[in-house]
């Protein structure tokens, strides 16, 4: 005895027909960069894309997830380049909690790049390398993934962060994702603690921009004179 089963769904879209065809059949490696936060990869095995009888491997997450939305100041783009292509600023902007941020292979700002971070959780101090998976200069995402430190080899069987910044009026929304697989039910909740850090990186990430934004106006047009009244 055999068991077959169908699910389907309707979904209204905007965009042409053609359109969608084209990204499912010739483009489907896309949806990595579009949703990072389901699908990390797309990689073309064999053959050629658009063309039946192609393989293709997808890397997608199937675990946990938690994550916020933090409103800032400084723009988007300012803030995308921080994460792919400046993220050791943030060992001067909050020493507190990151004290290191080596690149240990690659360039920065480019996908494939290994990085190296020295940070402290819980007066602890812990070293972690991350793989720059995805960096999007377009809708502004960064993905990172954890290859090699205490916590894969003990908590964690997949880690994944992902920061998309999106532009917003007077500032910026920074959208910080962690996708996670725990290795058991067991484990403890590490990932809350890491996001309060971030939290608190992002803020004071902003604080530097804006007060780099200020003083790129005083150099460019001086102090604002000083308005005297007169007795």
């Amino acid at each position: 005895m055999s068991l077959a089963g169908k699910m389907e769904t309707v979904v209204q879209v905007k965009s042409p027909a053609a359109k969608f065809h084209e990204g499912f059949s010739c483009k489907p490696h896309i949806v990595a960069s579009m949703s990072p936060q389901s699908i990390q990869g797309c990689d073309l095995l064999e053959g050629q894309w658009g063309n039946p009888g192609c393989i293709i491997c997808w890397r997608y997450f199937h675990g946990g997830e938690l994550g916020t939305v933090i409103e800032v100041k400084a723009s988007a783009a300012q803030f995308h380049e921080v994460f792919s292509c400046r993220p050791h600023l943030v060992t001067s902007t909050s020493p507190g909690n990151v004290q290191s941020c080596e690149l240990m292979e690659g360039e920065w700002g480019k996908p494939g790049s290994v990085i190296c971070w020295t940070f402290t959780r819980d007066k602890n101090p812990q070293t972690v390398k991350e793989l720059v998976e995805i960096i999007d200069n377009e809708d502004y995402v960064t993905v990172y993934k954890l290859i090699e430190g205490w916590v894969l080899e003990n908590v964690y069987k997949s880690f994944y962060s992902i920061a998309k910044i999106t532009p917003k009026d007077d500032g910026s929304l920074v959208h910080f994702t962690y996708k996670y697989e725990k290795q058991n039910e067991n484990i403890p909740d590490l990932e809350s603690k890491v996001l309060q850090m971030m939290i608190q990186n992002v803020k004071d990430i902003d604080a530097y921009l804006i007060q780099q934004q200020k003083v790129e106006i005083v150099k460019e047009f001086g102090d604002a004179p000083q308005i005297t009244q007169q007795a």
